[in-house]
C-alpha cells in the first residue's frame, strides 16, 4: 500500500471531538501542535529501522510524538 492509499485510509479516522487518531506523512509532528488525539499513531513514510512508528504521548493541544521503535 502506498502513501497515498494510507492517507486516504486513515483521513476520516478521529476521535469524537475531531483529534486525528492516525496520520501519515514524512515529516512527524513538531512537538505542541495542536488537533492529536492522546494516542494517535503516526506512520513515517520515510522513516527507518525504530523510527516508522510514533504515538503521542502529549495532549490534544500540545502533541508529544515518541517513536515505538524496535527493542
Amino acid at each position: 500500500m502506498n502513501k497515498i492509499a494510507l492517507g486516504r485510509l486513515f483521513k476520516k479516522m478521529e476521535d469524537q471531538e475531531g483529534h486525528k487518531m492516525f496520520v501519515v506523512g514524512d515529516t512527524v509532528p513538531t512537538d505542541a501542535a495542536s488537533g492529536y488525539a492522546k494516542g494517535c499513531i503516526f506512520i513515517n513514510t520515510a522513516g527507518g529501522v525504530g523510527t516508522v512508528l510514533y504515538v503521542n504521548e502529549g495532549s490534544e493541544t500540545s502533541c508529544d510524538f515518541n517513536a515505538m521503535g524496535a527493542a
